[in-house]
């Protein structure tokens, strides 16, 4: 679920402009030790990335990707938000559904 502008608005902004989105999926995270981090492309259905921070009382873990896109997961129990590490590689599969 994807809640930015349009396409049409998109293409009808100045050359430069800032633009965020928000795009909510359901992902599984896993342990990549060695695997190089990777860019997250969007409609790619896995990508490494980089543990940056991760909260065990709030459950958000930020990674980034290769080109240092942020990239912010909402781990269902929080606790296990405590076992990742920053620094650490994690592949990101995005799964089906919310």
């Amino acid at each position: 679920m994807s809640t930015g502008i349009s396409p049409q608005a998109l293409a009808a902004l100045p050359i430069g402009s800032l633009v965020t989105d928000l795009t909510l999926q359901a992902v599984a995270l896993s342990s990549a030790r060695e695997a190089p981090v990777q860019e997250a492309i969007p409609g790619d259905r896995q990508f490494v990335a980089q543990v940056t921070s991760a909260d065990a009382k709030t459950g958000v873990v930020m990674l980034k990707d290769a080109n240092d896109f942020p990239v912010e997961v909402r781990v269902r129990d929080a606790r296990e938000a405590g076992a990742l590490t920053s620094g650490m590689n994690v592949k990101v599969d995005v799964q089906d559904g919310l």
